[in-house]
């Protein structure tokens, strides 16, 4: 075949404008700092990028997942802190009250104290975080306890156990047509703390070895005479007496027993609520009555997703921390102890005088300080027994609290583990991603030297190859 020198000059100029191709893309590549400009340069280069990046992504989005995780459990955990703190600080004060030495003033003033720590413990339990509610499981714009008064309307479902049940002391003024009957009643009861006072009356049920029973619900105010008495009826009665100023149900002694082993379930209808009461739609099974939405909270447990098939609760539910049974108990403490009063000394005297007017102003004297000192020992025992009470309620709330805290302690701890784990991945993972699409300087450089060699020996073909002019083709 023969070669003209048109051919020549083209082969030359296709050589050239390749070894100009190859240096361009090998600049360009350096300049980029990449292997590979686009995935037809190299496709097993391009996809193993692809994975790669893909790896980077996906850990550094659960890596963020750990750190909001951990903000979140970080909130809790200070809240935790505060809400233990305070039950210690009760703690101690019940122990104060429930000592010998208290006199009846004392322990008033001792539970002044616990309605002031009862109320801020109330606030710590609606710890937020970024304006969303800690303790309220996945509604999270509710707060577990009202920070201010709520008109809605509830049908709300409260479960007891026998573990529920307050054996103390009650005291109750019985007032009589004579002094003599103007007195401090005090009996043994069995008491169930619901957790609102001036409900509605409650329909009870008990359920115990695969039976049944309703018990007759009889409604009295705490002026009645009879209202704490302890029941000992027959069988079939099963008395419970609701008070409502308190929210008090006192359990006769056949409902008690039967309680053993079984649970009690109460259900009431609440219109109203105050600042300082639980929620009901964070804290118990409901129905909204306004609305007819029902609520229940049994497992509203907030899980992040930390790993491939990997997710970790990142909340504690407050109603398992602060209990309806620790907020009835408290709110009936301080209630208790507050209207406890002694009669008023001067009053007395007067009243013996006018009622006695045989009396001489010793005999007076003396049946007055015999009164006071029956009702202040009355008082002094009742109000022991209440504090009593309290300081197993607190116990049990304490160390409930505590264990709490200590799984949600656990759980953090695994956190930083994982934590530790991905920011390492990612940091391989990017080394490999480096690997696989960065270019090696050095090797582009001597690289780009041979390609730049080759252009210019191109061109110098180039120039000996094509030293034709015009007049070479004219002739």
């Amino acid at each position: 075949m023969r070669v003209t020198a048109s051919m020549t000059t083209s082969g030359t100029l296709l050589d050239i404008n390749r070894n100009v191709s190859r240096l361009d893309g090998i600049e360009r590549r350096i300049a980029a700092s990449k292997n590979i400009l686009r995935p037809s340069d190299d496709p097993i280069i391009a996809a193993r990028a692809l994975k790669f990046r893909s790896n980077v992504a996906e850990a550094e989005q659960y890596q963020k997942n750990i750190e909001q995780g951990l903000s979140w459990m970080d909130t809790t955990d200070r809240a935790f802190f505060n809400v233990v703190d305070i039950l210690d600080k009760i703690r101690v004060l019940a122990n104060q009250g429930a000592t010998g030495t208290n006199a009846y003033a004392s322990r008033k003033a001792i539970a002044d104290d616990v309605e002031q720590l009862a109320a801020q413990l109330g606030k710590e339990m609606n710890a937020t975080y970024v304006g969303r509610y800690v303790f309220s499981g996945f509604r999270t714009d509710e707060p577990l306890v009202f920070e201010r008064g709520d008109s809605k309307e509830y049908l709300i479902e409260q479960a007891f156990y026998e573990s529920d049940v307050e054996t103390t002391k009650a005291l109750q003024r019985v007032v009589g047509p004579m002094a003599n009957d103007d007195r401090l009643k005090m009996s043994d009861v069995n008491i169930l703390k619901m957790a609102y006072a001036n409900s509605g009356a409650p329909t009870v049920s008990i359920s115990s070895g695969g039976l049944v029973v309703t018990p007759t619900v009889t409604e009295k105010s705490l002026a009645a005479a009879d209202v704490y008495e302890a029941f000992e009826a027959t069988p079939v009665d099963y008395a419970v007496t609701f008070i409502k100023e308190t929210g008090e149900l006192v359990l006769g002694d056949n409902a008690k027993d039967f309680l053993e082993g079984g649970v009690m379930t109460v259900r009431y209808e609440k219109n109203g609520f105050l600042e300082g009461d639980l929620n009901p739609i964070v804290n118990f099974r409901c129905r909204d009555l306004q609305t007819g939405l029902t609520y229940n909270m049994d497992d509203h447990n907030l899980e992040y997703e930390f790993a491939v098939n990997t997710r970790v609760g990142v909340n504690t539910l407050g109603k398992d921390v602060y209990t309806d049974k620790l907020h009835a108990n408290l709110r009936a403490f301080v209630n208790f102890v507050k209207n406890v009063a002694i009669t008023d000394e001067k009053w007395l005297k007067t009243k013996f005088a006018q009622e006695n007017p045989s009396f001489t102003e010793e005999q007076v004297n003396a049946a007055v300080h015999k009164k006071l000192a029956d009702e202040k020992q009355r008082a002094e025992k009742s109000l022991r027994d209440r504090f009593n009470n309290l300081i197993g309620v607190i116990g049990e709330s304490f160390s409930s609290a505590s264990a709490r805290q200590a799984d949600l302690g656990a759980r953090m701890d695994r956190l930083n583990v994982m934590s530790n784990r991905i920011k390492s991945d990612i940091i391989n993972f990017k080394e490999l991603l480096s690997s696989n699409e960065d270019i090696d300087i050095a090797e582009a450089g001597i690289e780009l030297s041979v390609a730049r060699a080759a252009y210019d020996a191109s061109l110098q073909v180039g120039a000996k190859v094509m030293r034709l002019t015009l007049a070479d083709y004219i002739r």
